[in-house]
């Protein structure tokens, strides 16, 4: 970067720390457990980027996947006698994360313009394991030292080779997943600031950059890095209790890494941290609300220690800021303190949960959603897929839903009554609801002359239909402010699921979207039953 370049950057941040200061740009009692009495586990994985991974000024050449004694990782696992896999690496955002994870994921085109940023990383890092003729050839001794922060455990080593490439990294990261009974999660940082820095200094030999072009570009950045952090968080939570769903899951707040710079030696009072610290609180705040319905805990780290770092106006800044913005060992001493405080205290977990009283085996008194599964139980709305299982997270047809909605109308007659669907079996068990669902103008088909019962309704499908059953009058509002996937609603459904949010029948997936398109799970479909019966 050039000096000229490098000056009008610190106008540029003076600016925006002057910005963030006037406007408020970002704005938005228990016994706690630690190291001597936390409840202990089996096997811990640790997901997350270079903070999780171990850098720092201990280990300057730290990737990820390696257990670093002075990172947080090792001092949980040692406190809760798990054995450890680390699933950090440098520079992951939860693009990679849900990339390794979700294989119907497709990243935004803006976060797609990093993607390498990772992967290179990783595959340069694996790039050793291709030419071991055994797991026992460890190339560079020290990968095979155990005394090295570098060190690779044989079981890991051989776990790697056996699943190198891309899907095979994939599936090295599910399957310790599925192992394990705790991970904790710290991403975020680099989706935001990573990017943001990125991205504007790609731009900065652009000669119709200027000072305010720079700001503003720099500022259009964060607004998308930190949009593409909310649409994937619930996802990346999702996914992970997908392949485990009673993994303990505690999430690691974020800490300011540029709490400590400056612009210059001589200007103390002008701290560029101060930028970012409005986007550090947006974002912690917006993952401890999300804490509850997505079922994990929260650690807060905003205390964490850091290594001292030079001005912004140094030569040298911007080589140090990448090493000097991670933990001291202090601070990840820290970090892995306040994680420790979000688990049980060893001896007090709760007593298992009471016998359900209902039939099915899949369905149990601690699941969220069995009160309802229980009322449409009593209630004679919904049955099992059998004599002891509901399938909760399977999805629901439009047959079954029919019968549902004919069984709310107390199952009237329908004799003499038919449709013009040519695809409902005669005598089908749910051919009397669609006649009645169609004559009563609330069932529609996939055509003209086809009903489909067997595919499974939409979530935008469902609303549908029970607005229509409901009677209700049109609702006034917007669903723009409500969901940011709004214009993915068709317009036929928009009423009916501005009815639904405004009655509290229904909400969004958690993270700001409506999912109009997915699936309905039977689950989901007896807490909608339940909302509607007792608004």
């Amino acid at each position: 970067m050039t000096n000229t370049k490098r000056a009008i950057g610190a106008r540029a941040l003076a600016l925006l720390l002057a910005i963030v200061m006037l406007g408020g740009i970002f704005a938005v009692s228990a016994q706690a457990a630690d190291a001597t009495n936390v409840k202990q586990y089996n096997h811990y994985v640790c997901l997350g980027d270079s903070i999780a991974a171990g850098y720092g000024s201990y280990g300057r050449d730290v990737r990820g996947l390696v257990t670093v004694p002075e990172a947080y990782h090792s001092l949980v696992a040692n406190a809760t006698g798990a054995e450890l896999q680390s699933l950090a690496n440098t520079g992951m955002r939860t693009v990679e994360a849900l990339w390794l994870l979700d294989d119907s994921y497709s990243a935004s085109t803006e976060a797609a313009n990093l993607n390498a940023m990772y992967f290179n990383g990783m595959h340069d890092y694996l790039y050793w394991m291709a030419g071991r003729t055994s797991t026992t050839d460890p190339g560079d001794p020290k990968y095979a030292d155990p005394d090295s922060v570098y060190y690779i455990r044989p079981g890991t080593r051989q776990a790697l080779m056996g699943y190198y490439g891309e899907y095979g990294l994939k599936h090295f990261y599910r399957n310790n997943i599925k192992d394990s009974d705790l991970i904790t999660v710290a991403l975020g940082l680099n989706d935001i600031f990573l990017y943001a820095m990125k991205m504007t200094a790609a731009q900065l030999d652009n000669p119709g950059m200027n000072l305010i072009t720079e700001v503003a570009s720099f500022l259009n950045y964060m607004r998308i890095g930190y949009s593409n952090f909310q649409k994937n968080w619930a996802p990346l939570i999702n996914a992970i209790k997908s392949y485990n769903p009673n993994i303990t899951i505690v999430v690691v707040g974020m800490y300011n890494p540029f709490s400590k710079v400056n612009l210059s030696s001589n200007a103390q009072w002008a701290n560029v941290g101060t930028v970012a610290e409005g986007m550090v609180q947006a974002a912690n705040s917006y993952m401890r609300q999300q804490a509850s319905a997505l079922g994990y805990a929260y650690a807060d780290v905003t205390g964490t220690e850091i290594d001292d770092t030079v001005p912004f106006t140094d030569p040298t800044f911007f080589d140090r800021i990448v090493m000097d913005c991670h933990p001291t060992v202090a601070g990840h001493q820290y970090i892995a303190n306040q994680i420790l405080a979000q688990l049980p205290v060893r001896g007090s977990e709760p007593t298992p949960p009471a016998p359900s009283r209902l039939p099915f085996q899949d369905v149990a008194t601690s699941d969220w959603f069995y009160d309802e599964v229980a009322y449409c139980w009593d209630n004679g709305l919904m049955n099992g897929v059998s004599d002891d299982l509901f399938d909760p997270n399977g999805s629901t047809t439009r047959a079954q839903f029919a019968m549902v909605l004919y069984r709310l109308a107390k199952t009237p007659s329908v004799s003499g009554l038919s449709t013009p669907f040519t695809d409902l079996e005669p005598g089908a068990w749910y051919e009397d609801a669609v006649v009645w669902g169609y004559h009563q103008g609330i069932i529609n088909g996939t055509s003209t002359s086809t009903f489909t019962p067997n595919a499974s309704i939409t979530r935008e499908q469902m609303v549908s239909m029970l607005y229509r059953y409901s009677g209700a009058e049109t609702p006034t509002g917007s669903l723009n402010t409500m969901f940011s996937d709004a214009w993915r609603i068709s317009d036929y459904a928009k009423p009916a699921v501005l009815w639904a949010v405004q009655n509290g029948i229904v909400s969004g997936m958690g993270n700001g979207t409506f999912y109009p398109q997915g699936y309905a799970t039977r689950g989901l479909l007896a807490k909608v039953l339940h909302m509607y019966q007792t608004m």
